[in-house]
């Protein structure tokens, strides 16, 4: 007899798991319908920390790991209506990243005009939050 007779012979087990007799799917989908719509921090609080956790982390990368825990968070606190919302907050925090390093590179490329290059710089940022809250005001949703 070979060693692979001797593993076909052998008895089929069947192990008996909590997943498997849908306790644990029972509650993850309570867990995921009890969900609740958190815009703020969705949309605000989330892109602004992993904005923080990316400047951060440029000078010691080993804290970029928490940029998962603060998508899925991202995800967690945000629209039930609309699942895509977590993206906008991704986004978000996309855009906030390139503007913190686009200013911070005008500010040391042009040290003269540090003044000029600082006030573009916030001006933009006035523009873009002006304009979304246009937005949101128009849409009646979320607005301040």
């Amino acid at each position: 007899m070979n060693h692979i007779s001797l593993l076909n012979a052998a008895p089929m087990v069947r192990v008996r798991t909590a997943w498997s007799e849908g306790r644990w799917h029972a509650r993850v989908s309570s867990l995921l319908a009890a969900r609740q719509d958190r815009p703020l921090l969705s949309l605000v609080a989330c892109p602004l920390a992993i904005l923080a956790t990316t400047l951060a982390g440029s000078g010691s990368p080993d804290i970029l790991w928490l940029l998962v825990p603060l998508a899925i968070l991202t995800w967690w606190w945000g629209s039930t209506e609309w699942a895509w919302t977590w993206v906008l907050g991704v986004m978000e925090a996309c855009y906030g990243i390139q503007w913190a390093f686009i200013g911070t590179y005008c500010l040391a490329a042009f040290p003269h005009d540090r003044i000029l290059a600082g006030v573009l710089w916030a001006a933009y940022a006035g523009g873009v939050a002006g304009v979304s809250h246009l937005n949101r005001k128009r849409a009646g949703r979320y607005s301040w």
